[in-house]
C-alpha cells in the first residue's frame, strides 16, 4: 500500500527520490508525523489532499485497532471512552 502511495509524489516530482517519499507516506499510515518536507506549504493542493489523507487513515487505523483489541472487554472500552468526555464515570 505505501509503495503506490508514494507514486503520486515521486510522479509529481515533488519529492524525486522514492525513497523519501516511501517514508513520508509510511510515516502517514503509522501516524508519526515524521516528515522529510521542508516547506509543506509549497505543495500543491493535490498533493497536500493526498499526504492529509494518509495521515487520517493512519489515524483511523489506531482506532479501528483500539476498539478490535477492546471488544473481548466492553466494560474497559467504556471507561476509556467516558474519561475522554466531559462527564463523569459512574460503574
Amino acid at each position: 500500500m505505501s509503495l503506490f502511495g508514494a507514486l503520486p509524489f515521486v510522479i509529481h516530482g515533488a519529492i524525486p527520490s522514492f525513497t523519501d517519499a516511501f517514508f513520508e507516506i509510511m510515516s502517514g499510515f503509522t501516524t508519526t508525523g515524521a516528515t522529510i518536507l521542508d516547506n509543506i506549504e509549497e505543495l500543491p493542493h493535490g498533493l497536500l489532499f493526498w499526504r492529509s489523507i494518509t495521515q487520517w487513515l493512519g489515524g483511523m487505523g489506531i482506532i479501528v485497532l483500539s476498539i478490535s483489541c477492546s471488544s473481548y472487554s466492553w466494560h474497559w472500552w467504556y471507561a476509556v471512552i467516558c474519561c475522554g468526555s466531559s462527564g463523569t464515570y459512574k460503574r
